[in-house]
C-alpha cells in the first residue's frame, strides 16, 4: 500500500513516526474522510473547506500548503499506486508537528492522505438505534470538525458492540440529542425535517450540509433543532446520514417507525454531484 506523506508518495512501511509526534502524544490533529468514485471525489470542495476551517480552529500556521489541487492530484497518483478500480475511500489526516508539550513548538503541520478499496454498491438496510447511556458530546469551537481524538464515539462503540442496536444516539450533557456514532440524525413530523443544531455539539457533517441546501433551495421547510430524546416519540420517519449515504431507522428504543417513502428519498438524495 503506498501513501502520501507531506506531499511525497511513499510505501506505507516507510512511514516513520517519532514518538514525540503530537498526534501519538496529544491527539492534536484532524482528518477528513472522503468517498473516490468515477475519476473524482464527492464533495471535495465541501471537505477542503471544513478541513482548512478546522485548521483555523487549531490555531496552525502555513494554510497555504493545503492545497486542493495538490491535494486531488496525490489522491489520483495513490488511485494508481493502489491499483484502485472502482470505489475508494480517502482519508487525508493533518497534525501539528513535533515539538512542546501543551505550548506546541511550532504550529506548522503534516499531512498524510491514505485510501482503502470499497464496494461499488451499497444497501443500507434500516438499523434500530438505542441511546448511548456512557458517552455525551459537548459542543466546543471544535466540536463541529473530525478531530484526532475520538474517545466519546469510541466508547460509544464499545458500548454499541454490548448492545443488541446497529447504532447509538449521543446525547449532549444538556440531555439535548445531538447525532450517532458515525452519522448525522434526523427525523421527520408533519413534512418538516429536523435535525440536532451544531450547537448541540454534533459533527457538522458534509452530506447534512449539502442535505440542507438542497431543501433550503426547494422550499422545503426543515429546521436545526436543540430537543430531548422524547421528540422522536412523535417522528413519522427517523433516519441519518454520513458520507456513506442515507440510513432508514425503522427503530429507536422500543419506537418503531415507518420506512422513507419513495417520495422522500428522492427529494433527499437530489443533492450537488461529485466534484474534482
Amino acid at each position: 500500500m503506498h501513501i502520501s506523506y507531506n506531499f511525497r508518495v511513499i510505501p506505507s512501511t516507510e512511514l516513520k513516526i517519532p514518538y514525540s509526534d503530537r498526534a501519538f502524544q496529544y491527539g492534536d490533529g484532524l482528518f477528513e474522510t472522503m468517498v473516490f468514485q468515477y475519476g473524482k471525489v464527492c464533495y471535495f470542495q465541501d471537505h477542503m473547506y471544513r478541513l482548512r476551517s478546522g485548521m483555523k480552529a487549531f490555531s496552525f500556521d502555513n494554510l497555504q500548503r493545503l492545497d486542493a489541487d495538490l491535494i486531488f492530484q496525490h489522491i489520483l497518483q495513490l488511485v494508481q499506486y493502489n491499483r484502485i478500480e472502482e470505489q475508494a475511500t480517502v482519508k487525508i489526516q493533518v497534525w501539528r508537528k513535533e515539538g512542546g508539550k501543551y505550548s506546541p513548538q511550532s504550529n506548522d503541520f503534516n499531512i498524510l492522505i491514505s485510501l482503502r478499496s470499497r464496494p461499488g454498491v451499497t444497501t443500507h438496510h434500516p438499523i434500530h438505534l438505542g441511546i448511548s447511556q456512557t458517552s455525551q458530546v459537548t459542543f466546543s469551537l471544535w466540536s463541529q470538525f473530525k478531530t484526532c481524538n475520538a474517545l466519546p464515539y469510541i466508547l460509544a462503540g464499545i458500548e454499541k458492540q454490548q448492545s443488541p442496536y446497529d447504532d447509538l444516539i449521543l446525547l449532549n450533557q444538556q440531555g439535548y440529542l445531538s447525532e450517532c456514532i458515525a452519522s448525522n440524525l434526523y427525523w421527520i413530523k408533519r413534512d418538516c425535517l429536523y435535525t440536532p443544531s451544531i450547537q448541540t455539539g454534533c459533527v457538522s457533517g458534509i452530506f447534512r450540509k449539502n442535505l440542507l441546501r438542497s431543501l433550503q433551495t426547494h422550499g422545503i421547510p426543515y429546521q436545526e433543532v436543540e430537543e430531548k430524546a422524547e421528540v422522536l416519540h412523535q417522528a413519522d420517519h427517523v433516519f441519518t446520514t454520513n458520507v456513506q449515504g442515507i440510513v432508514s431507522v425503522n427503530k429507536v428504543m422500543q419506537n418503531n417507525y415507518t420506512p422513507l417513502s419513495s417520495s422522500w428519498l428522492a427529494i433527499l438524495e437530489n443533492k450537488p454531484g461529485t466534484s474534482g
